[in-house]
């Protein structure tokens, strides 16, 4: 390094003696270079040798672009037409443009020059290469700021559009280096097969590339501002019937780019220009997480897992999606505590039923009892604060039955929320399910990790909770008071961290049918006003009385400006999408619908594992699906999935319904407003035996997304359809056996 770094100093000597307009990007190159130079010395890297190599064989095709235009010879197309751009464009654009050449067209081939053929199909090396690339991205990102103060002072004044968006540019040089990352891989891995093929194929295939490079080089050399062009037309190129990554079961596989993909990506362009650029948000994400830091400045930071490594460094890089789902106030023992073989669950007396009791109202032993029904009661057990810490008991845990005993009675006397007062569900706290009732966790329990003492962070309701989840406190909130809601941590957010480290992150939940994002966000505002103004008036009665939850996702639970929303907070169904499309971000934060697919009482439970089921399946390859509930070992995935829960801190007394005659449809029971439930259908999954079982699935909307990978497989005999749970019905499909 310090040999390249000596070779390109006395090259820029020369290119500013000349007063040559080349001296702009290569000084830039230079800093740069040096800059990762310093973080590999500081051990930033996961291979720092690999990184000097790659580094090395990078810097070496653009010297040799150079030397060949110094001396009078032609260049590559896309430096040619860099090197040739007028001497009267701004220092920025100059930058710009090598940038665009460097990357798009030596990129892939220094990739290539410092990873066989044979490595490119090794998953764990690929992974930590990457994660390396995204390591000198942040490196580069983080001397944006300080590049445009230098050309700023070399060039002299900008003119006045420029300056207004300065900060725009900056975003978007970001964004750039950001996007061009994935389509450089995808570029080297086609190069790749081109190579295995042959000199020719390969020669071939680079003069695609060079052409590809040499016209986007060609369009941001035209008037206007380079970084709004480069966000209407995209970042990168990609070659034409290329072949993409895409994570299955811990291989590193292909496919193909496609028309279809070339459509999508005009799509994604046509919604981008919809919503006004992408920059746009990205700008006001920029502007709004200054802001957050200015708060968290007197933070104390904790120790770094490992300290000699910087804050952000990819210490998974096998690791490429985290799906995290949180659902509602269940414990470890009314779900799986029958769980058999793994785990800590009921202890079973003599009779095979659990050994475990609490009194009832009159002092009677009430046992803990298998529910008859999935769905549950409304109202009870509650998750309020107080009830919670009844029932914990101070560790007894023998106050399931006396809450619920004790808030229905202040139901009736008008001093507490309605619920279902009826004796079954005095003592519905006592109940659990079984594998009967929820075969699809229970095969999730039989092949994943499983937490058998995996407590709520906090003895209360759904709000608090979620906001551990996200800032590891729920900053002095006990309840789910939505007008509480408008504080904001001192020491921030997950979603605080992943943004300062460039880590691409999207919370995903229902939404309205058909309704724009811009449209969501105003909704959204029109919420946060409400929570505001009844925050202010929260000592009058008439605010505060009857408000109920308002929770329509997760990063909710603390103010949300309108660049993190845009940039951040997506639909439901756009979640099965980019699963089926292999575009998930790094991580995912995914919202069942709260009202019905939550699991929340009075909810029918089925539903809720049913959204699990269909969240899991989507951001799996249908074809490994059939295998994925086997009790086996799943070491080596590409993609991590975590169920998170539960959030209530009952786990030898689960919550549940009562034991005495149960009405049909608890949805309809007293004190119940009474709510349309979504329709079901079943969705059959191996059991542990390897016999296939039916659970319900909803029938959304966005399921439709996966129904042609499912016919195609279902062509090739890899699934077969369900039988239809009702005449004249279709069912889904359903994977088949092993």
């Amino acid at each position: 390094m310090a040999e390249l770094i000596a070779r390109m100093a006395v090259m820029l000597e020369a290119l500013r003696a000349q007063g040559d307009q080349r001296q702009f990007f290569h000084a830039t190159y230079l800093r740069t270079t040096i800059a990762v130079a310093g973080d590999i010395e500081r051990g930033g890297f996961i291979d720092p040798e690999w990184v000097q190599r790659w580094d090395i064989a990078f810097a070496e095709l653009y010297l040799d672009a150079l030397e060949a235009s110094l001396a009078g010879r032609r260049p590559t197309r896309p430096w040619d037409i860099a090197f040739s751009a007028a001497a009267s464009l701004p220092a920025l654009r100059h930058v710009l443009l090598g940038m665009n050449a460097h990357i798009n067209f030596d990129l892939p081939q220094a990739l290539l020059a410092v990873i066989s053929d044979d490595e490119l199909g090794d998953a764990a090396l690929i992974a930590r290469r990457e994660a390396d690339h995204r390591a000198i991205d942040r490196a580069l990102a983080s001397r944006v700021g300080a590049e445009a103060d230098e050309l700023a002072s070399i060039s002299g004044p900008a003119p006045r559009l420029d300056r207004l968006l300065r900060p725009l540019n900056q975003a978007g040089t970001q964004r750039f280096l950001r996007e061009a990352r994935e389509k450089v891989w995808a570029n080297a891995i086609a190069l790749s097969h081109a190579r295995r093929r042959g000199p020719d194929d390969y020669s071939r295939r680079l003069a695609q590339l060079e052409e590809l490079s040499a016209a986007k080089v060609t369009v941001l050399q035209a008037p206007g501002q380079v970084l709004l062009k480069l966000a209407t037309t995209g970042f990168g190129v990609r070659l034409p019937g290329g072949l993409h990554k895409i994570a299955l079961a811990g291989q590193l596989t292909e496919r193909r780019w496609t028309c279809q993909d070339t459509a999508r990506t005009r799509q994604d362009t046509a919604r981008t220009r919809q919503r006004g650029g992408t920059l746009v948000w990205h700008l006001l994400e920029h502007r709004e997480m200054k802001r957050l830091a200015r708060g968290r400045a007197a933070a104390r930071p904790g120790p770094l897992p490992q300290p000699g490594r910087p804050a952000g460094t990819d210490l998974l890089p096998q690791i490429k999606h985290i799906v995290v789902l949180m659902m509602e106030n269940h414990s470890y023992d009314n779900y799986l505590g029958m769980l058999r073989g793994r785990g800590e669950g009921f202890p079973l007396g003599a009779d095979g039923e659990p050994d475990v009791s609490n009194a009832g109202a009159g002092g009677e032993v009430i046992r803990a009892f298998h529910q008859p029904t999935t769905e549950q009661f409304y109202g009870v057990p509650s998750q309020s604060w107080h009830a919670s810490h009844v029932q914990w008991g101070e560790g007894k845990n023998d106050g399931f039955v006396t809450s619920a005993v004790d808030l229905q009675a202040a139901a009736k006397a008008g001093n507490a929320p309605r619920v279902n007062t009826s004796p079954e569900a005095a003592v519905t706290g006592m109940g659990y399910w079984s594998e009967s009732d929820l075969p699809f966790y229970y095969g999730l329990a039989r092949t994943f990790p499983l937490a058998d003492r995996w407590f709520c962070s906090c003895l209360g309701p759904t709000f608090p909770n979620r906001r551990f989840l996200i800032a590891g406190t729920a900053h002095g909130l006990i309840d789910d008071s939505p007008y509480d809601l408008l504080d904001y941590p001192p020491t921030g957010t997950i979603f605080d961290m992943l943004t300062e480290h460039d880590i691409s992150w999207v919370n995903y939940h229902p939404v309205v049918k058909d309704e724009s994002l811009l449209k969501r966000y105003a909704r959204h505002k029109r919420k946060m006003i409400v929570r505001r103004v009844r925050s202010a008036g929260r000592t009058l009665p008439a605010m505060t009385q009857d408000v109920q939850k308002d929770i329509q996702f997760t990063a909710d639970v603390f103010p949300l400006g309108l660049g993190r929303y845009m940039e951040h907070v997506r639909s439901i169904d756009q979640f099965f999408t980019d699963a089926a499309e292999g575009n998930l971000p790094a991580f995912s934060l995914v919202d069942p619908d709260f009202a019905n697919y939550s699991e929340e009482n009075p909810q029918d439970i089925h539903k809720g594992e049913s959204f699990a089921a269909a969240g899991h399946f989507a951001d799996l390859p249908l074809r490994r699906a059939r295998r994925v509930l086997r009790p086996r070992a799943a070491a080596g995935r590409r993609s991590a999935r975590r169920r998170r829960g539960p959030q209530r801190d009952r786990q030898s007394q689960p919550a549940g319904n009562g034991a005495a005659a149960h009405p049909a449809r608890r949805g309809q029971e007293q004190g119940d407003p009474g709510r349309r439930a979504a329709p079901v259908r079943p969705v059959r999954v191996p059991g542990p035996g390897g016999d296939r079982v039916t659970v319900r699935a909803p029938r959304l909307r966005q399921l439709r997304g996966l129904r042609p990978h499912l016919r195609a497989q279902a062509r090739r005999g890899e699934v077969e359809p369900a039988p239809a749970h009702r005449a004249g019905r279709r069912g889904p499909f359903t994977a088949g056996r092993a």
